[in-house]
């Protein structure tokens, strides 16, 4: 089944899964926001045919609310949220301390719910 049309918003698209997605998403003339951290992932992004790049680090709540605002002005609607962005680490756990853990549960859980209460 194809959806032509669709405002697709994904979080973490500036490399692997979350660019391919972004890219690929685009095939059937959907319009997709990359949020990304880096300014210069967003330029990289914005070039591409219907992808606009979005500066989003889903730990500031203060850039989720602008991104939304920035997209529904200029569209009217969200159809998709694609919550890709996250962190992993490698080692053993018994190597990590509570801060890293912390910053895990900030980014991967915390960040994803605020995506979706916005």
């Amino acid at each position: 089944m194809k959806n032509n049309d669709l405002v697709i918003v994904i979080s973490g698209a500036s490399t692997g899964i979350g660019y391919a997605i972004a890219t690929e998403s685009t095939t059937d003339g959907n319009r997709v926001y990359a949020g990304a951290r880096k300014e210069k992932d967003i330029e990289r992004l914005s070039q591409h045919q219907n992808i606009t790049g979005i500066k989003l680090d889903i730990t500031c709540p203060e850039q989720i609310s602008e991104a939304v605002k920035y997209i529904e002005k200029k569209e009217g609607h969200i159809d998709v949220l694609i919550n890709n962005a996250g962190v992993t680490g490698w080692g053993a756990f018994i190597d990590r301390d509570m801060d890293y853990f912390r910053k895990v549960l900030e980014i991967n859980y915390f960040g994803s719910a605020l995506c979706y209460l916005h």
